[in-house]
């Protein structure tokens, strides 16, 4: 005896077989990934704001000047808000196909801006291993925002 058809059911995996052979699980992993690399920029934007809200503060926790804090949450600040603009584009280009796609160039840029940017201040001004480690790992995320961004231009250019 036969499994019985039912009609519903089978138009539901006939849908479900279909967007695992298109390219929708991709664009939402892509997706995914870039989202937070934009949850990861709006986070330091976040941690700038708060370097400039209270720079006695923050000198005092960092052993700088206050004028050096604000100069570190400007660079903070402006390389994060290139984070998001590209992570947001390259979201955009995924779903539309589009030559946003390329933002992802962007956010690996702006994080071995922010990763160099640690790396000097860590080694040569500071002194602190801390702030090294730190650059390393923003350089890390830039090695991640290039395999991501690779896969992003081979999902949009790719057929639906």
């Amino acid at each position: 005896m036969g499994a019985r058809s039912v009609p519903g059911l089978d138009m539901l995996r006939a849908i479900f077989a279909h967007l695992l052979q298109s390219k929708f699980p991709q664009r939402v992993l892509t997706t995914l990934a870039f989202g937070t690399f934009i949850y990861l920029g709006v986070s330091g934007i976040s941690d700038a704001i708060q370097l400039l809200i209270n720079p006695a503060f923050s000198a005092s926790m960092l052993d700088m000047s206050a004028s050096s804090v604000r100069v570190r949450a400007a660079v903070l600040f402006s390389l994060n808000t290139g984070i998001i603009v590209g992570g947001s584009a390259t979201i955009l280009g995924i779903w539309q196909s589009t030559r946003l796609v390329y933002g992802w160039a962007v956010i690996a840029l702006m994080y071995v801006g922010l990763g160099g940017y640690q790396i000097i201040d860590g080694l040569f001004e500071r002194g602190r291993l801390a702030f090294t480690l730190t650059g390393l790992a923003y350089l890390a995320l830039a090695a991640v925002a290039y395999h991501f961004g690779r896969r992003a231009i081979h999902v949009a250019t790719s057929g639906r």
